[in-house]
């Protein structure tokens, strides 16, 4: 039961404008959000059918209680949109950040090795050496060459600084780098998009395919 007085009209349209918006959000959304907007949508609607679906409710002077409830749902389902709609935002936000982090500590190990401190090339020469022979038949012999070479290290010093795994270690590489030597870095940023390119001397970007030569 839908009644077409003025005042109801007003919140249909109300809901319509808010599940157009939802519905947008539905098609540009991530995974993650897309989920939470449908339980939004199925908790409003479900709590509307609540409302709507009892011809007592409609009764006498009960109708403006269904239009208060109604609005006080329809207020509620646009708070927690908004709020998930801010929360996707520093979300996507955090997740740049992340990457942007990511990038620059691939950036700063790629291109500026000349930097680490001598057991930080041991440790990265080891664990690029081992990644090299990992998958080969006679690793045992290989290693044997790779440690008389100096490409493997047993020293105990070097190999702390990859206790917690390679990408641990690149980490906190690019960031003591960072903390040294940045006067020494030239971190090339597109004059476009402002994103970073991906060698010093890059003259294009990557991202938004921008010249600069």
């Amino acid at each position: 039961m839908f009644p077409i007085d003025h005042e109801f009209t007003m919140v249909y349209a109300l809901y319509i404008l808010l599940f157009c918006y939802i519905i947008y959000r539905l098609v540009i959304g991530g995974r993650g959000e897309k989920v939470r907007l449908i339980c939004i949508v199925s908790i409003s609607l479900t709590l509307n059918i609540f409302l709507y679906i009892d011809p007592v409710n409609f009764q006498g002077g009960a109708s403006l209680g269904v239009l208060f409830y109604s609005l006080i749902i329809w207020l509620f389902t646009a708070l927690v949109t908004a709020v998930n709609c801010i929360f996707f935002k520093l979300e996507k936000e955090n997740l740049a950040i992340i990457v942007m982090e990511k990038d620059k500590q691939d950036y700063i190990i790629n291109h500026y090795l000349h930097l680490m401190s001598p057991k930080e090339k041991l440790a990265y020469k080891h664990a690029h050496s081992l990644l090299k022979i990992d998958q080969n038949e006679d690793i045992d012999k290989i290693k044997r060459v790779y440690f008389k070479a100096g490409w493997l290290t047993k020293d105990k010093s070097a190999l702390s600084l990859l206790d917690n795994g390679l990408e641990k270690f690149n980490e906190n590489t690019a960031r003591r780098i960072i903390r040294d030597h940045i006067s020494e870095i030239f971190f090339n940023y597109c004059p476009n998009c402002g994103k970073l390119a991906r060698t010093p001397t890059a003259k294009q970007c990557r991202f938004c395919y921008y010249d600069w030569h």
